[in-house]
Protein backbone atom coordinates (compact mmCIF):
# COMPACT_ATOMS: atom_id res chain seq x y z
CA UNK A 1 0.00 0.00 0.00
CA UNK A 2 1.79 3.34 -1.30
CA UNK A 3 0.00 5.48 1.40
CA UNK A 4 -3.04 5.98 -0.75
CA UNK A 5 -5.70 8.15 0.64
CA UNK A 6 -9.82 6.60 1.48
CA UNK A 7 -10.88 8.24 -1.49
CA UNK A 8 -8.29 6.82 -3.59
CA UNK A 9 -8.45 3.59 -2.44
CA UNK A 10 -12.42 3.30 -3.17
CA UNK A 11 -11.75 4.71 -6.47
CA UNK A 12 -9.28 1.68 -6.99
CA UNK A 13 -11.49 -0.87 -5.84
CA UNK A 14 -13.85 0.56 -8.24
CA UNK A 15 -11.59 0.56 -11.32
CA UNK A 16 -9.97 -2.94 -10.41
CA UNK A 17 -13.20 -4.83 -8.41
CA UNK A 18 -11.83 -8.14 -9.08
CA UNK A 19 -8.33 -6.91 -7.57
CA UNK A 20 -7.45 -8.21 -4.26
CA UNK A 21 -4.71 -6.38 -3.38
CA UNK A 22 -7.39 -3.16 -4.39
CA UNK A 23 -9.70 -4.94 -1.72
CA UNK A 24 -6.71 -5.21 0.59
CA UNK A 25 -5.33 -1.97 0.53
CA UNK A 26 -8.42 -0.46 1.67
CA UNK A 27 -9.04 -2.96 3.65
CA UNK A 28 -6.15 -1.41 5.47
CA UNK A 29 -7.37 2.22 5.53
CA UNK A 30 -10.43 1.65 7.14
CA UNK A 31 -9.01 -0.58 9.53
CA UNK A 32 -6.68 2.59 10.59
CA UNK A 33 -9.48 4.32 10.84
CA UNK A 34 -11.25 2.04 13.41
CA UNK A 35 -13.61 0.91 10.94
CA UNK A 36 -13.07 -2.98 11.86
CA UNK A 37 -16.30 -4.13 10.21
CA UNK A 38 -15.76 -2.46 6.99
CA UNK A 39 -11.97 -3.49 7.26
CA UNK A 40 -12.93 -7.38 7.89
CA UNK A 41 -15.01 -7.05 4.41
CA UNK A 42 -12.34 -5.96 2.83
CA UNK A 43 -10.30 -8.34 3.90
CA UNK A 44 -12.67 -11.10 3.15
CA UNK A 45 -13.36 -9.92 -0.56
CA UNK A 46 -9.49 -10.05 -1.52
CA UNK A 47 -9.20 -14.15 0.18
CA UNK A 48 -12.32 -14.99 -1.88
CA UNK A 49 -10.38 -13.40 -4.49
CA UNK A 50 -7.16 -14.51 -4.17
CA UNK A 51 -7.05 -17.56 -0.69
CA UNK A 52 -3.00 -17.48 -1.28
CA UNK A 53 -3.27 -13.77 -0.34
CA UNK A 54 -1.57 -13.85 3.13
CA UNK A 55 -1.24 -10.22 3.86
CA UNK A 56 -5.17 -10.28 3.78
CA UNK A 57 -5.21 -13.35 6.37
CA UNK A 58 -2.94 -11.94 8.50
CA UNK A 59 -4.37 -8.42 8.76
CA UNK A 60 -7.86 -10.84 9.94
CA UNK A 61 -5.65 -12.81 12.21
CA UNK A 62 -5.12 -9.11 13.83
CA UNK A 63 -8.42 -7.96 13.80
CA UNK A 64 -9.61 -10.90 15.54
CA UNK A 65 -6.71 -10.74 17.87
CA UNK A 66 -7.88 -8.97 21.69
CA UNK A 67 -6.93 -5.48 21.63
CA UNK A 68 -3.90 -4.79 24.37
CA UNK A 69 -5.78 -2.92 27.13
CA UNK A 70 -4.63 0.88 28.32
CA UNK A 71 -2.44 0.54 31.77
CA UNK A 72 -3.59 2.34 34.34
CA UNK A 73 -2.33 5.65 35.20
CA UNK A 74 0.50 6.17 37.30
CA UNK A 75 -0.39 7.83 40.69
CA UNK A 76 2.75 9.19 41.75
CA UNK A 77 2.59 11.34 45.03
CA UNK A 78 3.94 14.81 44.93
CA UNK A 79 7.89 15.36 45.80
CA UNK A 80 8.65 17.46 48.27
CA UNK A 81 11.87 19.40 47.74
CA UNK A 82 14.69 18.57 49.48
CA UNK A 83 16.09 20.89 51.93
CA UNK A 84 18.46 23.80 50.57
CA UNK A 85 16.59 23.70 46.95
CA UNK A 86 14.18 25.82 46.02
CA UNK A 87 10.92 24.82 44.51
CA UNK A 88 11.95 26.70 41.15
CA UNK A 89 15.14 24.06 40.82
Amino acid sequence: MASLTRDEALAQVRARPKNPLAWFDLGMILALEDEDAKARDCFERALALDPHLEEAREALELLDSPAIPEPPPLNIPPVAPTRGMQPSD
